[in-house]
């Protein structure tokens, strides 16, 4: 492969695939580069970036990269929980387990398109919990030593790293302990 632009759904996950994934794929030839969703674009030129809360704004946004002929793949880094209902295969995928629901939205998504160079990802668990399991090695790349009991106390509250930001009694207060934390 070669350039892959991957399609996150907020900050967090582009950091990640700008700081961790790109570096180690680099190394293996393929130059992945990561673009946040459009949540509102403005006449001006200027655009909201993160979440997205339709199947439309989600699929402009791989549309517009997929016309790119010189790229040589496109990907997502989504979340499982909270897609749109709208999304492809959210509202059939009734399998009990998690992994096979998932890979059956990737196939109804890229039958939508109809690209093969679009290669979508669905993450089982928010992205945010593979963060959280390692309090220490947080508070390090965030050069913050407190933050160690700040996020164990939040990922015992809601009961393992999973379960925090897994419905809406814990996902809206995920997002105000982080107080601005970047990686």
């Amino acid at each position: 492969m070669g350039d892959v632009l991957v399609l996150v759904e907020g900050q967090t996950e582009e950091t990640v695939v700008r700081d961790v994934i790109a570096p180690h794929l680099e190394a293996r030839g393929v130059f992945a580069r990561p673009v946040v969703l459009a949540t509102k674009r403005m006449a001006s030129g200027g655009k909201f970036r993160g979440g997205a809360t339709s199947w439309a704004q989600m699929r402009d946004d791989l549309r517009r990269l997929l016309r790119d002929t010189h790229l040589d793949g496109v990907t997502t880094m989504w979340d499982l929980y909270g897609l749109p209902v709208d999304v492809p295969g959210v509202s059939t995928a009734h399998d009990p387990d998690a992994r096979r629901r998932a890979e059956a939205i990737e196939e109804a998504i890229a039958a939508d398109l109809g690209d093969t160079r679009l290669r979508p990802y669905i993450q089982l668990h928010e992205f945010e919990a593979l963060v959280l399991a390692d309090p220490t090695g947080l508070a390090r790349r965030a050069e913050s030593p407190v933050l160690v009991g700040r996020v164990k106390a939040v990922v015992q509250q809601a009961g393992g790293p999973e379960l925090v930001n897994d419905g809406p009694r814990t996902h809206r207060r995920s997002a105000s302990w982080s107080g601005g934390l970047t990686m």
